[in-house]
C-alpha cells in the first residue's frame, strides 16, 4: 500500500479492508500513525483521526471500543 498520497482516513479504510474484522479504534489509530510515519507527541493527529473515523460514513461502531467498515455490517 502506497500511503504517501493517502489521507490518514484513507489509510484506516485500507487497513480495515486488510484486517476483515472489527478493530479497537485506539489500535487502528496507532497503526495508521505508524504507517504514515507521523510523530504525534501532543496527540493532535490521533484526535483528528478519531474524529474523522467516528464521523465518517465509512465506519460503524460495533461496541466494546471496536469499529468496522460499514459495508461489512
Amino acid at each position: 500500500m502506497n500511503t504517501e498520497q493517502l489521507s490518514m482516513l484513507e489509510v484506516a479504510v485500507e487497513l480495515m479492508n486488510q484486517k476483515k474484522t472489527p478493530q479497537l479504534i485506539t489500535s487502528l489509530i496507532n497503526e495508521v500513525l505508524e504507517i504514515k510515519g507521523f510523530d504525534d507527541p501532543n496527540g493532535f493527529l490521533a484526535t483528528q483521526l478519531y474524529i474523522d473515523i467516528t464521523t465518517s460514513s465509512c465506519f460503524v461502531f460495533c461496541g466494546e471500543g471496536k469499529w468496522d467498515l460499514k459495508d461489512r455490517q
